[in-house]
């Protein structure tokens, strides 16, 4: 069952000239490399708020005229003007800034920066059982399979990157996987503990084959213990889906059929678990072909309540079990 979770996070096209990469290039003035400009956020999204810092540690940036150029404009200027915000365009759209810093003393520096905002979609799916009819999304448990497929939106040149082309970094758990990441591997698996319940983070940076752009994203799935839910089936009616047992008055001398359905255990099959039932605490063998319904009977002229319980465990993951129990009262 498909669970869909979207998280876009956003990247920067890195220019040659970007401050933070390793082809960093000062376009006037032997001493550029004398000052500093961060960017943040590093990886801005489209239609975003940018924000540029100039820093420099060998003179006094606070006293320097500063000019800040986007797009051939001026952005901002004046004395100690070390920040400029401005909002990025949208995906693919290249925005060009420039910022030019002249010290007290000494010639103008300048840099430049090429700013592409790209995006990256995390989709999760998981291999917990639901029901055919369920129209909600299947959830994380314990013993599980989680998996994560990386959907880039890198456009260069007006034209979109192939993502088999580009380069996948993967973490888990705030590891660096090593063994899931590289070309072309943006679906990942990832096997979780059996034993207990877990939060597990799980980020991608997505590379250009050259690095000129890149993108990251993240987000945290947890793991939800199985559960039971109980139904009353009607000879009419069939399985009443709509609403779920947790109780049911029943007339003495009439019968109720329920029938239990378990949500989330990981397997794809319920013959992969074991139905183990008990009627006011007495163990009562699961019917081999229907181990998932349970008839309740009734004589006529009685009174009083009855406690249905169900415990389901995994068969291939032992440490599995999901647990539930229904009152039935007759009047």
């Amino acid at each position: 069952m498909l669970k869909v979770m979207t998280l876009q996070t956003f990247g920067l096209v890195l220019g040659v000239f970007l401050v933070f990469s390793s082809n960093l290039n000062a376009q006037l003035g032997a001493a550029s490399e004398d000052f500093v400009v961060k960017i943040l956020p590093q990886f801005p999204a489209p239609f975003s708020e940018v924000r540029a810092e100039a820093n420099s540690f060998t003179f006094d940036i606070n006293r320097a005229q500063i000019q800040w150029i986007l797009n051939g404009k001026i952005l901002a200027q004046g004395i100690g003007a070390k920040e400029a915000t401005f909002t990025a365009r949208g995906l693919g759209a290249l925005d060009t800034l420039r910022v030019v810093v002249s010290p007290q003393e000494g010639s103008a520096l300048e840099k430049s920066f090429e700013i592409r905002p790209s995006a990256v979609d995390l989709l999760i799916e998981t291999n917990s059982f639901v029901p055919e009819w369920y129209k909600g999304a299947s959830l994380l448990t314990p013993g599980g399979e989680l998996k994560v497929v990386a959907i880039p939106h890198f456009v260069s040149q007006g034209a979109r990157l192939k993502p088999e082309t580009l380069n996948y970094a993967w973490k888990v758990g705030g590891r660096v996987r090593g063994d899931l990441s590289g070309r072309g591997r943006q679906t990942i698996s990832i096997k979780t503990n059996p034993i207990q319940n877990a939060r597990i983070p799980v980020s991608v940076t997505v590379s250009s084959p050259q690095e000129t752009i890149q993108s990251e994203a993240s987000l945290a799935v947890e793991t939800h213990t199985p559960t039971i839910l109980f139904y009353e089936r009607s000879p009419l009616e069939g399985v009443r889906f709509f609403s779920a047992l947790s109780q049911k008055v029943i007339p003495a001398g009439e019968n109720i059929e329920v029938e239990a359905v378990p949500f989330f255990m990981s397997t794809a099959s319920m013959k992969d678990v074991k139905f183990s039932w008990k009627f006011n605490n007495q163990k009562v063998e699961a019917d081999p072909d229907e181990p998932h319904r349970f008839i309740v009977t009734s004589s006529e002229g009685t009174k009083g309540n009855a406690t249905l319980e169900l415990v389901v465990n995994g068969i291939k993951n032992v440490f599995e079990e999901a647990r539930s129990s229904v009152t039935i009262y007759v009047e």
